[in-house]
């Protein structure tokens, strides 16, 4: 499995909030991201496997990086949920962003 990326600069503020949440948040938040990026086709799932009844996802974005990531097992509706908050924290980061 390769590293993830490096964030854009307008994550970085994020990001250091996310670091101070127990792993378990990390990972659900950092996978609602990826999903994001899916759905906004910034990124495209380009495989899918199974080890040990734990699911991976092999993402490649847009600029060309290429990383695995865990889906976290938890109910598909916690995942949506998850999404939402993230799509709504971005949201409200870009517009801050903006008003700088």
């Amino acid at each position: 499995m390769t590293n993830q990326p490096e964030l854009p600069s307008e994550l970085q503020d994020l990001a250091r909030i996310l670091d101070d949440q127990p792993e378990d948040v990390q990972e659900l938040f950092r996978y609602a991201l990826v999903m994001l990026m899916v759905e906004d086709n910034k990124a495209q799932i380009i495989e899918t496997e199974i080890v040990d009844n734990l699911e991976f996802r092999t993402v490649r974005t847009n600029a060309g990086d290429v990383f695995d990531i865990l889906k976290p097992q938890v109910s598909e509706d916690l995942l949506a949920k998850m999404r939402a908050l993230a799509r709504e924290i971005l949201e409200q980061d870009c517009n801050e962003q903006g008003e700088e």
